[in-house]
Order: C-alpha cells, then sequence, then structure tokens
C-alpha cells in the first residue's frame, strides 16, 4: 500500500521523491497539488487495528470500501458495499475492542467490522440489547428545545402523541422517541406538532397532584423526551 505525500513545492516535492526512490521513507505518490485542492475521494483513512502483538493490521477506509493489510504491506482481505462516503471517512468514529471494531457517523446506524479470521472479515449493524421490559440500551440525544414536552394520548397501542413545539418531522417515522423511561416507535406523522406511534412498553399513568406552590417543584428534567440517534438510514 503507498503512502501518500502532500508538497506543492516542487523543490520540496523532489526531495520526497528522491527519499522514497533511496528507501528513506515508505514508497507512495507525492501529490503536488494545493492542500485545498484535495478532495475527499482522493484520500484514504488509516486506523491501526491490534489484534495481538503477532498480528497487527492497518485498515484502510475509503468511499464505499475497508481495505486490511498486515504490518508488512500485505493485502489481508477487504469489503465492498459499505455504507460510508469520502465526506463520512473523514468524519466517522471507532473504537476496538479485541477483535471488533465500532464504527459510528451521524449519517448511518453504527457498524461492527469484526475480525473473523487472519484475512476475513465482516460488516454488520449495531444491534442494541434489551433491558427490562424490552427497552432497547441505546444512547439518545434530545434534539427539541429544552422546555418542550408531549403527549401520548394513552398508555399501550398506537396513541397520539402532542409536542409543545413543533418538533416532528418526516424523517422520523419508524424511528424511537424516549417518554419517561418507554420508547415508542413513530409510525406517522401528522404534521411539526403531531404523530402517532406504537409504546414498546406500557407508558406510566398520569398523575394529578394539587401544589400550594410550584416554587419548589420540578416535574422533569429537560431530556424528559429524546429521539434514538442510532437509526437514521439504513
Amino acid at each position: 500500500m503507498a503512502a501518500y505525500y502532500n508538497e506543492f513545492d516542487p523543490g520540496a516535492a523532489a526531495w520526497l521523491r528522491e527519499l522514497i526512490a533511496e528507501g528513506h521513507i515508505a514508497p507512495g505518490d507525492v501529490d503536488t497539488r494545493s492542500i485545498a485542492d484535495v478532495q475527499p475521494d482522493d484520500l484514504t483513512r488509516l486506523i491501526e487495528f491490534t489484534f495481538n502483538i503477532d498480528q497487527q493490521y492497518l485498515l484502510a477506509f475509503s468511499a464505499g470500501r475497508m481495505d486490511a493489510f498486515t504490518a508488512d504491506g500485505v493485502p489481508a482481505g477487504s469489503i465492498d458495499g459499505c455504507p460510508w462516503t469520502p465526506t463520512d471517512v473523514q468524519a466517522m468514529t471507532w473504537v476496538q475492542s479485541g477483535d471488533t471494531v465500532f464504527i459510528a457517523c451521524r449519517s448511518w446506524r453504527p457498524r461492527v467490522l469484526t475480525r473473523t479470521d487472519v484475512a476475513a472479515w465482516a460488516l454488520e449493524a449495531w444491534e442494541a440489547d434489551k433491558g427490562v421490559g424490552g427497552a432497547l440500551l441505546q444512547p439518545y440525544a434530545k434534539f427539541a428545545p429544552a422546555p418542550s414536552t408531549i403527549k401520548p394520548s394513552g398508555r399501550v397501542g398506537y396513541v397520539n402523541i402532542v409536542a409543545s413545539d413543533p418538533s416532528f418531522a418526516a424523517g422520523h417515522v419508524w424511528q424511537m422517541v424516549r417518554y419517561a423511561g418507554c420508547e415508542i416507535v413513530i409510525t406517522e406523522v401528522h404534521n411539526p406538532w403531531s404523530a402517532t406511534g406504537m409504546p414498546m412498553q406500557v407508558l406510566p399513568p398520569s398523575v394529578r397532584i394539587a401544589l400550594n406552590t410550584v416554587a419548589p417543584f420540578r416535574v422533569s428534567s429537560p431530556d424528559f423526551w429524546t429521539v434514538a440517534r442510532t437509526a437514521p438510514g439504513p
């Protein structure tokens, strides 16, 4: 696998080529364009993958593809049809645990890249474990304004959900929102203030409380309802 060098000064670029030819630096290509002219499509992102002291790899991520190489630069498997675009490649984050790399980006559901053999890899969508009552143990993000609230019309079955602020969009269909620790799958969005959903757990009942003063009283935190950030795209 060739290294990538960028140097717009002709003299410095010629010097880099001499160093490559004499074996002082890794073999590669010298790009003499201004760095401002280099596009994401032109670049590959590299990450280290260490299974053990004897099995170390370099993973090369490019548009829709992952290529693995041993520490000696020998090809060690590849995967086509990956969801990341050139822009995603530069923005995505990852963490390795054992023979697995968890890859995340805002544009698609997190992926799990697993080394299945010395030169074989598998890529699949990350699936959250289930907790009490079947609730998915997945991260959520608050996307509506902090004071916003939602009110379901019932506790089970299809419920109508009314928001206090314009919060719903067509893209929320088949996404999950979390309400009072429970999850509701959005099945239809009527307008920014109203949607229909199916609770995944029995929603808690409403309670009417009479107060002499509301000064020290707090109903809920700003994160009372949130939307899952793990399910955009395929």
